[in-house]
């Protein structure tokens, strides 16, 4: 069963938190927004937990000219306060006069 609509709104912002900048290089944030027990599986297939993505976040380059999109959100409710979220990231980059004119744009798709 789908979350209600506004519990799946609620689920949305908080991941969208997680995208942020500011808060991905603030363990502080971070620790309020995972779970102890968070564990994420990557696109490599390597499995990492709460700590990790903490530690990793910290040493994350900032990308000033990248902005992530949340796409295809969905919510299952899996039994009484366990849902489960998923979603697709969109990266966009904007090159400028900054980066020599070297490109316009650049979209990329994360899986």
């Amino acid at each position: 069963m789908k979350a209600d609509y506004l519990e799946e709104s609620l689920f949305c912002e908080l991941e969208e938190r997680l995208l942020q900048p500011d808060i991905r290089k603030s363990a502080k944030d971070i620790i309020h927004l995972l779970a102890d027990e968070f564990i994420e599986f990557g696109s490599s297939g390597r499995v990492f937990d709460k700590q990790q993505i903490i530690n990793s976040l910290q040493n994350e380059p900032i990308k000033p000219l990248t902005q992530r999109t949340i796409t295809e959100f969905k919510t299952l409710v899996l039994t009484t306060g366990v849902v489960l979220v998923t979603y697709r990231i969109v990266r966009h980059y904007i090159w400028g006069a900054a980066c020599s004119f070297a490109a316009k744009f650049h979209l990329e798709i994360e899986q």
